[in-house]
């Protein structure tokens, strides 16, 4: 008896080895895959910005980080954000959070002039314009009558985000683009708009996917397609538990990897596994032992392959 609707992941277009650098914007499911890449032996820069749901949003930090640094500080009581930018970054003055923001657009171009693989998850098409009519990242808790609520267009967003992959490859010719759909529910904005809204999401990676070196990972399909059950949801039932993350990440290795780097990340993460165990009595023989045999295997491994990054 089947308890799972059967699935055959398309081929990709887009694969990496270790070396290469990956950077991951978007929503916060971006941020679920973030450890284990790094889990796997790979550089990852992750959400410099902070968690960004919208694809304009998400278009607009990008190209902050390539054009002169204009601040768009807002002030909330004592403390400033950027509308660019998630609550996560913040000051104290309006100095201060421009130096934050700052150092986060330079070092997310750094790192998108030297990625081989960038994976945007779009979270939602529902956006929050300001009164000069751009989406912002975060509302920062300011008075709703600052914003207009709006469903964007189709392809209005693809028409962004052609022009920027215009942009990237021009900087970083070998970049490879991967777009996903992120499965948390916008459980607030009403079941029925988050459905409208991913239709959306889904239609403009579908016109993406179809770029040169640009391509598709079904993650929202994998979640609610195959798995298919508030048992791989946490209590919220909206966001997905460690068991759909791990689902998940397994379907995105036979996606992005080869067999040979398959292997490898696998004997990267049995290392890093036991590089992560915590013991209840650290100074004795038995631990000492197996920290020894760690370092002989970690050491092992860098020297076999030299390419792999280790976190520290």
């Amino acid at each position: 008896m089947k308890f799972q609707l059967d699935f055959q992941l398309p081929e990709s277009s887009v694969k990496i080895q270790h070396g290469d650098k990956v950077v991951l914007l978007g929503s916060c499911f971006s941020d679920n895959l973030t450890p284990k890449f790094e889990n796997a032996g790979f550089e990852v820069l992750s959400n410099p910005l902070g968690t960004i749901f919208h694809p304009t949003a998400i278009s607009t930090g990008i190209r902050a980080a390539f054009s002169g640094f204009e601040s768009k500080a807002v002030q909330r009581n004592d403390l400033w954000f950027d509308w660019r930018a998630s609550g996560s970054l913040y000051g104290t003055s309006k100095e201060s959070l421009n130096a934050v923001v700052r150092d986060a657009l330079s070092g997310l171009k750094t790192q998108l002039q030297e990625a081989k693989l960038l994976i945007v998850t779009f979270g939602t098409a529902s956006g929050y314009a300001i009164e000069s009519g751009e989406i912002v990242a975060n509302c920062h808790k300011m008075p709703a009558d600052t914003f207009q609520k709006k469903l964007s267009d189709v392809q209005e967003l693809a028409h962004d985000w052609n022009d920027l992959l215009k942009m990237l490859k021009s900087v970083n010719p070998t970049l490879q683009v991967v777009f996903t759909v992120s499965p948390v529910r916008h459980s607030k904005d009403g079941l029925i708009e988050n459905n409208r809204s991913k239709a959306r999401l889904l239609q403009m990676c579908e016109s993406l996917s179809t770029i040169d070196a640009c391509d598709y990972f079904p993650s929202y399909e994998l979640v609610m397609d195959v798995l298919r059950d508030y048992r791989f949801f946490e209590a919220d039932m909206v966001h997905p538990n460690g068991q759909a993350v791990d689902f998940i990440w397994e379907r995105a290795q036979s996606f992005l990897f080869n067999a040979d780097t398959q292997s490898i990340a696998r004997e990267v993460e049995a290392v890093n596994r036991m590089r992560e165990h915590r013991f209840l009595h650290p100074e004795s023989a038995e631990v000492l032992k197996f920290q020894k045999n760690v370092e002989k295997c970690l050491g092992d491994l860098k020297c076999r392959y030299p390419e792999v990054y280790w976190s520290e």
